[in-house]
């Protein structure tokens, strides 16, 4: 498989998933933006290294299956993920032909030091689900160590060259800042050149195909919502004496505000059934009524740490906005906020998993 093919199996496989995932959940929460680092390890299987050397002889050599490790720190704006990667891959050779002569017993190693600059596109389901699509360029440090044949070394050097890479992965977002993954790379490089014992250079082609297991950290967590700070006190002249005034006739009250309250399961951002009916309610009333606005509000139970509290209570009031916006209310008129574990609707100790206090409350002035 070349870079083109693997390139446009990427992006058909992403372009597939894509709109299905998006039709089925509808869109936001791809984690918090800012920096972040991912460690990564599994499965690597190089294709068979196959070339010449510069004095004619034909030279192929199969690998067993080996791993890759590595890891990367990288900057999330919005989808776009960009980031500086370093892995590692090693595949054992089980056999070497020359001249399409099998070998009775072969040993070595094939090795990949890859140092690669990434761009990542995350896209939006509206669940903790994240797929995405990627490219990464950059270079390998490629060692052909210790390759023989029959017990006769035929190389162990080593070669940089330019290296590229098609992703195409998914990340779970376990919790709002920490995401589990699974990816499939192609990775290939330009055909390394290495030192031949018998007499020349031997030029192989080098691709892979990896499948890793990764955790990501996000360091970016959402700041809470700033308080409104009292203006000045404006100053107001004494009205000269004259006749009593007549009292202006005392206004009704204003009409109570609509107030609706979306549960969410523990640790959870997803609308339940109960949570969409809830949303829909609120949406029909606003329209229904001609209302200007219409406010959000966050929040979680005391259950695990305050950073985290506050970052799942705005991504559940994000996934209630979107619900609403898909319903037709105008974004503009919709006020958004997160407290975090404040303000409990159920008083608790720290520590404590309460149903009543993970919700978002809508209400309509």
């Amino acid at each position: 498989m070349n870079f083109a093919r693997a390139s446009a199996l990427g992006l058909m496989l992403c372009a597939l998933a894509g709109p299905a995932f998006a039709q089925t959940f509808g869109s936001p929460g791809t984690g918090p933006n800012g920096p972040y680092l991912r460690g990564e390890g599994g499965w690597s299987h190089m294709n068979d290294m196959t070339g010449h050397t510069t004095t004619g002889t034909i030279y192929t050599s199969k690998q067993d299956e080996g791993f890759a490790v590595g890891g990367a720190a990288g900057w999330k704006l919005d989808q776009l993920r960009l980031e500086l990667g370093l892995d590692f891959s090693n595949s054992g050779i089980k056999e070497i032909d020359l001249n399409n002569v099998p070998s009775a017993s072969a040993s070595g190693s094939v090795k990949n030091t890859s140092g690669m600059v990434r761009a990542l596109w995350d896209l939006r389901t509206g669940t903790p689900f994240v797929p995405y699509i990627g490219i990464g360029v950059g270079a390998s440090h490629v060692t052909l160590d210790n390759a023989r044949y029959n017990g006769t070394t035929l190389s162990n050097s080593s070669d940089t060259v330019f290296a590229y890479e098609p992703i195409v992965g998914v990340n779970y977002l376990i919790l709002p800042n920490i995401a589990l993954g699974l990816e499939y790379r192609y990775f290939a490089t330009v055909d390394p050149s290495f030192s031949y014992a018998p007499g020349g250079r031997l030029g192989l082609k080098n691709e892979s195909h990896n499948v890793l297991a990764s955790l990501t950290w996000y360091f970016g967590v959402p700041e809470p919502t700033p308080a409104m700070q009292p203006g000045p006190t404006i100053y107001q002249p004494q009205p000269e004496a004259g006749p009593p005034a007549v009292p202006p006739p005392v206004p009704p009250p204003p009409p109570a505000p609509l107030v609706y309250i979306v549960f969410f399961n523990l640790n959870s951002a997803a609308l339940t059934p109960e949570g969409h009916q809830v949303v829909a309610q609120a949406a029909s009333a606003f329209q229904q009524n001609g209302k200007a606005e219409i406010k959000l509000t966050g929040y979680t139970d005391t259950a695990g740490s305050p950073r985290h509290n506050l970052a799942l209570s705005r991504v559940r009031a994000v996934a209630v906005r979107d619900e609403l916006v898909r319903l037709g209310v105008p974004a503009s008129d919709i006020g958004i906020a997160w407290k975090g574990e404040a303000d409990l609707r159920v008083p608790t100790a720290n520590g404590v998993r309460e149903p009543q206090n993970r919700r978002v409350e809508i209400v309509i002035p």
